[in-house]
C-alpha cells in the first residue's frame, strides 16, 4: 500500500478537513464495491483567507492499495486518519456526497471496528438536528446536500463551475472502475499517481466549496484549483510536474 502525507506547520484552533474515497464499482455484488483510494486533506481556517488565492496552503494523508487483498488494510487505515481529526472538537469535515464514501468503508467488512468512521456518519445524518456548532461536537458540510446550488446537475465538477472552481480533470479515461482494474494488473505508476492526484482534487475541492460559501466569498475570476495543487504536491509526484499537468497551469 502507498502512503503519501503532507504536514503543514501551524496552530490552528480549527482545521478544515475534506475527505473523499474512490473504489472499484460492482453493483451485481453485495459489498461489490471495493475502495482502493482515499485521502483527508486539511487547511488551517483562517479568519484572513481571501480569494483567489492559488497559494493556498494544504496537508493531506493519502493511501493507495497496489493489489485488492489490501483493502481492509484500507478501510482500518482510514479509520486510524478519522481518528487524527475527530480529537479535535474545533475540526469541521467537509465531502461531496461523501455519506457514500463511508458506506463503502464501512461495509467492507462487516467484522471491523472502524469506530471513527461510524461517529462521521452518525456526525453526517444528524448534522441538521441543530445547524449552529454546539460546544464539543465536530461539526459535518456535504457540499453535495448543503450547498445553494441553482443548477440542476449536482456532480461535483458542476457544482465547483457554478462555485468558480476551475477543477479540470484529465486523468479519468473512461470508467474509474477500467483504470483501476488496469493498475491491478500493470501495476503503472503513473495511473496510481494519476488516480490519486483526482482523489486529492475531490477533497480540496469540498474544502473550497465550504470555504467560499462559510465565509461569504463571491468571486469575479475563477480559481484554478490545479494550480494550489501544483503548489503543494509538485514535489510529490512526477506526473504533477509533467507536461500533461503543466498544461492546466
Amino acid at each position: 500500500m502507498k502512503i503519501y502525507k503532507k504536514e503543514i506547520n501551524v496552530s490552528a484552533k480549527r482545521y478544515i478537513v475534506g475527505f473523499d474515497v474512490e473504489w472499484t464499482k460492482n453493483y451485481h455484488a453485495k459489498h461489490g464495491n471495493k475502495p482502493f483510494c482515499f485521502s483527508f486533506v486539511y487547511v488551517d481556517d483562517r479568519e484572513d483567507l481571501s480569494f483567489p488565492d492559488t497559494k493556498l496552503d494544504f496537508g493531506f494523508f493519502s493511501y493507495y492499495i497496489d493489489k485488492v487483498s489490501e483493502a481492509e488494510f484500507l478501510c482500518k487505515a482510514a479509520n486510524k486518519c478519522a481518528q487524527i481529526f475527530l480529537t479535535s472538537p474545533n475540526n469541521i469535515f467537509v465531502g461531496h456526497q461523501f455519506s457514500s464514501d463511508l458506506a463503502v468503508l464501512l461495509s467492507y467488512r462487516k467484522n471491523l471496528k472502524l469506530t471513527h468512521l461510524a461517529s462521521i456518519r452518525s456526525k453526517w445524518r444528524s448534522r441538521h438536528e441543530d445547524w449552529k456548532r454546539r460546544e464539543g461536537e465536530i461539526e459535518v458540510f456535504d457540499t453535495r446536500y448543503d450547498l445553494p446550488i441553482r443548477g440542476k446537475s449536482h456532480r461535483l465538477v458542476d457544482v465547483c463551475q457554478e462555485w468558480r472552481l476551475n477543477v479540470t480533470q484529465p486523468e479519468l479515461k473512461g470508467s474509474m472502475t477500467r483504470m483501476q482494474n488496469d493498475f491491478y494488473t500493470s501495476r503503472s505508476e503513473l495511473i496510481k499517481e494519476k488516480l490519486t492526484v483526482l482523489n486529492l482534487r475531490h477533497s480540496l475541492s469540498s474544502i473550497l466549496l465550504y470555504l467560499l460559501f462559510s465565509k461569504g466569498h463571491n468571486l469575479q475570476n475563477s480559481i484554478n484549483v490545479n494550480k494550489i495543487i501544483f503548489n503543494n504536491v509538485s514535489c510529490l509526484f512526477s506526473y504533477v510536474k509533467g507536461d500533461e499537468f503543466k498544461e492546466l497551469l
